[in-house]
């Protein structure tokens, strides 16, 4: 099933084309590294705030429905450098073909 990549709604109906990158965070001696290739799946909630560049109201959505544990900053600053900074592209996610679904990963 694909989720949202930014909330987990399922079934999202957008994708967005943005650049490869990936978001280090560093916990004293532990690191995550979050990944991500150049597509992002939105729901329509999301894509409404994308069209509005609600960076805030995204990144405050987001921090709110995921589990994460994540600050709506700490989502904010991921969100600007995975996301915001490829000058994002929108297109419909039914574009995709189900078996070649580069949201659904």
């Amino acid at each position: 099933m694909v989720l949202c990549d930014f909330c987990s709604t399922p079934n999202p109906a957008h994708c967005w084309v943005s650049k490869p990158s990936q978001f280090k965070l560093e916990f004293g001696r532990k690191a995550v590294i979050y990944k991500s290739d150049e597509h992002w799946a939105a729901c329509d909630y999301c894509n409404s705030l994308i069209l509005e560049n609600n960076e805030v109201g995204l990144a405050k959505h987001s921090a709110a429905l995921l589990a994460t544990g994540l600050q709506w900053e700490i989502i904010l600053m991921m969100h600007q450098t995975m996301f915001w900074q490829g000058s994002p592209a929108h297109h419909s996610a039914s574009d995709h073909p189900p078996e070649d679904d580069p949201c659904a990963s």
